[in-house]
């Protein structure tokens, strides 16, 4: 086989193979180096105007009589810690969460940021239960389970 005769053929299918390839290891790499090293608390339920995080402390907010009625017949708050070293969730208690430093800011030191998402296949729907590490282009899913929805982000664990 002439290979000099059939070089335009080669050099056509060869450049958009290399380029899929070029751009693929482009995407995928830096993830590959690229972790979160912060951990951080969440809560998982009805949170609003429930805790709040001041001087870098959780505190459960009180209100009067009328507000606390109006929050009784909600779900149950749960605070929970990720630890990224462990890649789970564990379940905290208030006292235990007062004990922490918290930093409130959407963006972690290494850069990292918590977000919601959405991860679709063909056969399966998440809808929205599944959170992400994110930066820059890496994402990296945690494990977590979010039943309904109700995550609120508090901070990350200084």
């Amino acid at each position: 086989m002439d290979y000099r005769k059939n070089a335009p053929l080669i050099a056509a299918i060869a450049i958009p193979i290399l380029m899929i390839i070029f751009v693929a290891v482009a995407i995928y790499v830096p993830g590959l180096f690229k972790h979160p090293t912060y951990s951080f608390l969440y809560a998982e339920g009805y949170t609003s105007g429930i805790y709040e995080v001041k001087n870098g402390t959780i505190a459960k907010v009180e209100y009067d009589e009328r507000t606390q009625n109006y929050y009784k017949n909600r779900e149950e708050v749960k605070l929970y810690l990720y630890d990224v070293a462990k890649d789970q969730a564990r379940e905290i208690s208030l006292e235990d969460a007062a004990k922490l430093s918290l930093d409130t800011s959407r963006i972690a030191l290494d850069g990292f940021t918590i977000a919601q998402g959405r991860r679709t296949s063909l056969f399966d729907s998440n809808d929205g239960r599944n959170l992400f590490a994110i930066n820059g282009s890496v994402s990296k899913e945690l494990n977590v389970g979010i039943r309904n929805y109700s995550f609120t982000f508090l901070g990350w664990i200084k």
